[in-house]
């Protein structure tokens, strides 16, 4: 199963209430990310291209609603997932495409859940 599959089926297990389910599938997600300073959390796996249309953004932004559904608490994942989907605009001409209102979904949503030390991150900087 993709990562972005994986993503989707999480949610749904924890909205049916089958939470070790959903957190058995959030952890094999998160094995499969990678961190670094520059670029914070991201999937460097043949399996983060097989979602939608083989872009990379759609899978950050499931598996960041993932997390967010079923550890709500784990800002600092979060914060690092979401400076990856800043980067991706950074770097990348998406123009106005799924791609990028998936990112600014992604962000958008997690700016109003850590808002501290998201803003202390990317906007006092």
């Amino acid at each position: 199963m993709t990562i972005y599959g994986k993503a989707n089926t999480a949610v749904i297990l924890q909205q049916y209430g089958k939470v070790e389910k959903a957190r058995e599938y959030l952890q094999s997600i998160k094995e499969y990310t990678v961190y670094t300073e520059e670029k914070g959390r991201y999937f460097d796996s043949k399996n983060a291209y097989y979602s939608w249309r083989d872009y990379k953004i759609p899978t950050e932004v499931a598996a960041i609603e993932a997390i967010k559904t079923i550890t709500p608490t784990d800002g600092k994942t979060l914060v690092e997932m979401q400076r990856w989907l800043l980067q991706e605009k950074r770097t990348q001409a998406l123009g106005y495409t799924i791609e990028l209102s998936e990112c600014y979904l992604g962000i958008y949503e997690q700016w109003q859940l850590v808002d501290a030390e998201w803003r202390a991150c990317y906007v006092d900087a």
